[in-house]
């Protein structure tokens, strides 16, 4: 039996992101089997592994723990559904779940699934491997800090401080790796964690800041350049670099991403990787070293192009800073993605409208604009442990359960137009999902300098 099953969920419908190795759950196996536990991971997301097929894989590797990891806010109900259907099977280890979203459910989690044993809540490495701890030993496992339990007819949660030194944990577990090299697909690979902004619809920050550490943290440049490097010896050319937002805060954060650059060109690696950043962190001087480097292409979190909803968004920047950040990366030419949402609860028709046709008049006038929108009528998802969620919990206009949050738009014309884009997408998800992974395949073309 093994020590520790390990499984990212799979979401089918989602069609904007590319199906690539799973981090969370590597981090985890690696922390794990350094103190030498038997740990198996199961990637039904980059297996593309249905509901069923996910559980025919756990009930075939028995084990003491099973961790199932909830990457997805749209996971929590299948989740949910798994906790029960393996129990039902007669399923008799430890579960847990563990990621943004169930360290802010925990609470209603633990209440409503009494198959559930525990939450890991908040960055899991020392939480699981304590836990793994105790359940092999078969010592109590209730105080454990860091995991949500049950107790004396209530739910309570210990906070284990958050992972400072990154570098203390070893490199992510490479089981997929052969995976990953056969389909082509980009290697994943972080190089810090979080973010520090306070954005009110993002769950970032308040996750790392649960742990009461820093709401970014990173792995010295020195490491980053011997993950790179051990991957690039084993046939790894293109990575995807998954950091929430890749350069840090300030003058610091921009010289660690430098000293990357420079140690990658030091090093005459041939690799091509893409990057997420905040607008503000655009810098001319330093974005011409990251190409040199093999910066391929930048995900960029522009979230609107209208004053008044950056500032209730918390953005902290402005429609120029917007607008200047997308300029520079066209100027060298360097290929960029919009985060961009267009709709929210408190949208307004005329907000609409002046968002709407300054982001055309952008996709006109800048370079690189025309093609970097994935979704002109986005609207707001609202994740727990959000600003936006609080909010709207406060003023008594959050929809749903915990499973999937909802809310009204107040202008009826905004409620109207989602509705008739919304009702649009439905009649066209076959195509859309061709025409996203038609956008994937080309997105590997073009970090693999191919025509």
């Amino acid at each position: 039996m093994l020590d520790v099953l390990l499984v990212k969920l799979n979401y089918a419908p989602v069609l904007s992101v590319d199906r690539e190795f799973d981090l969370g759950t590597a981090y985890l196996a690696a922390a794990l089997r350094r103190q030498g536990y038997a740990v198996e991971m199961i990637d039904a997301s980059l297996e593309a592994l249905s509901f069923s097929q996910t559980v025919a894989r756990i009930l075939n590797q028995p084990a003491k723990i099973l961790g199932l990891s909830v990457w997805l806010h749209r996971l929590v109900g299948a989740s949910e559904r798994m906790v029960a259907e393996l129990r039902c099977a007669g399923v008799t280890s430890h579960i847990t779940v563990g990621s943004h979203s169930p360290t802010f459910l925990y609470t209603e989690l633990l209440q409503q699934n009494p198959g559930l044993d525990s939450v890991v809540c908040g960055e899991g490495e020392w939480t699981l491997l304590e836990l793994t701890e105790r359940v092999c030993q078969g010592k109590p496992w209730n105080d454990v800090a860091g995991l949500a339990v049950r107790g004396n007819g209530k739910v309570s949660l210990k906070v284990r401080p958050a992972v400072c030194e990154l570098d203390d944990l070893p490199p992510p577990a490479l089981d997929y790796l052969p995976h990953i090299k056969e389909r082509g697909q980009f290697m994943s690979i972080l190089t810090s964690r979080g973010c520090y902004g306070r954005c009110t619809f993002c769950s970032t920050s308040p996750f790392y800041r649960a742990g009461g550490g820093k709401p970014w943290r990173a792995h010295s440049p020195e490491r980053v350049l011997s993950e790179i490097a051990a991957l690039n010896a084993q046939g790894i050319h293109h990575f995807g670099w998954r950091d929430d937002n890749f350069i840090g805060p300030g003058r610091a954060g921009r010289e660690r991403a430098r000293r990357i650059g420079e140690l990658i060109l030091e090093a005459k690696l041939e690799i091509s990787f893409y990057i997420a950043c905040r607008v503000d962190d655009v810098d001319r001087e330093l974005f011409s070293l990251l190409k040199a480097a093999g910066l391929k292409r930048v995900f960029l979190g522009v979230e609107s192009l209208s004053e008044r909803r950056l500032a209730a968004f918390n953005k902290l920047v402005t429609v120029e800073d917007n607008i200047t950040a997308m300029q520079v990366l066209g100027e060298l030419q360097i290929p960029y993605t919009l985060g961009y949402i267009m709709l929210s609860p408190d949208t307004t028709w005329a907000e609409y409208r002046e968002s709407s046709t300054r982001l055309a008049e952008v996709q006109r006038t800048v370079p690189g604009a025309a093609d970097a929108l994935q979704d002109a009528y986005s609207a707001v998802e609202i994740l727990p442990g959000t600003g936006i969620a609080e909010e709207l919990r406060g003023t008594k206009r959050l929809q749903g359960d915990h499973r999937a949050y909802g809310y009204r738009f107040k202008d009826p014309r905004v409620r109207l137009l989602h509705g008739a884009v919304s009702a649009l997408r439905a009649l066209t998800r076959p195509l859309a999902r061709w025409v996203a992974e038609a956008v994937r395949k080309e997105r590997r073309r073009e970090m693999r300098g191919e025509e």
